[in-house]
């Protein structure tokens, strides 16, 4: 499975919510976690933002998550994005995308209305993109 970085940010801004908990999942090893070193690099630039240092337990808890995932996730050199087979509205979440058919995956997790769109497009295969909500309902049953 692959997870969108702003989704991985909201886990570790905001305690107790739906990305906390599909974090955490991962966390329990219910589930592997497919990641690249643009979003690995996307992640420590985002905890390096001048406004987000007033947030001391942030800092704490993504530099925490950020060590996990360099020891845990499955590290996946994406496709290039001129051999993707669909592209995103917004070019910036190729990369997601590329990570996500490279590695594999079942699942593409995001909030990201110009991913979610692309969800019925027969070009995905077996990915399936979805929201937080939705890929934890389908953990449940």
């Amino acid at each position: 499975m692959a997870v969108d970085t702003n989704l991985i940010i909201s886990a570790t801004l905001i305690p107790q919510s739906l990305p906390d908990r599909l974090i955490k999942l991962w966390l329990r090893d219910l589930f592997d976690l497919l990641i690249s070193k643009e979003q690995l690099g996307e992640i420590k630039d985002t905890a390096k933002k001048e406004k987000l240092k007033n947030y001391p337990l942030f800092l704490n808890r993504i530099m925490e998550f950020i060590q996990n995932l360099e020891f845990s996730a499955e590290l996946v050199k994406p496709i290039p994005e001129a051999d993707l087979p669909i592209h995103s509205r917004d070019a910036k979440d190729n990369y997601l995308l590329a990570t996500a058919l490279e590695g594999g995956a079942d699942y593409l997790v995001t909030g990201d209305e110009d991913l979610l769109v692309l969800q019925t497009n027969p070009s995905l295969g077996k990915l399936q993109i979805v929201t937080v909500k939705e890929f934890l309902s389908k953990l449940k049953s």
